[in-house]
């Protein structure tokens, strides 16, 4: 299969170089080619902090607008719940640091949880072996059905923000 000049030039311009001074189509390919390479080698480098006339115009991702850091943001907020917390605790008629403490005790889990689970896993033990093999296989039933899920490509997911 013979190729035309003009599919040559687009393989590679370098060595056919004569082939665009004389087709008009091909020289104007090269000359928007060139354009493209000095617009291209301008905007390598971003001179403005803010961005460039290119990239000034590309769309944001979510994470790329906030311009400011989050740690100074979360570090005010932490601090403004504990100012506020204290105020209440105040005017409850308790001590801001005994209330505090006491917050951040309930949430952690006591010896109760432990001493639950431990009476589960003793009943478990005595339950009958037909029981135990019924909830041993839908244990391994799950977990594989969470593996074919897991490893499935993704179907019909739209990443595009609007």
């Amino acid at each position: 299969m013979t190729r035309t000049p003009c599919e040559l030039f687009a393989e590679n311009p370098e060595a056919h170089a004569d082939h665009a001074a004389a087709c008009p189509d091909c020289a104007r390919l090269m000359a928007r080619l060139d354009r493209l390479d000095r617009v291209i080698s301008d905007e390598a480098v971003d001179p403005a902090p803010g961005g460039s006339r290119l990239t000034s115009n590309l769309p944001l991702a979510p994470w790329e607008g906030a311009n400011l850091s989050s740690w100074p943001l979360a570090a005010a907020g932490a601090l403004a719940i504990v100012l506020v917390s204290s105020v209440l605790f105040m005017m409850a008629g308790v001590s801001p640091v005994g209330g505090l403490a006491a917050a951040f005790r309930s949430e952690v889990p006591g010896i109760g949880l432990f001493r639950a689970a431990s009476i589960a896993g003793e009943t478990m033990q005595q339950a009958p072996a037909r029981f135990q093999a019924l909830l041993l296989s839908a244990f391994v039933l799950v977990n594989v059905l969470f593996v074919f899920l897991l490893r499935r490509a993704p179907r019909g997911v739209d990443v595009t923000s609007r």
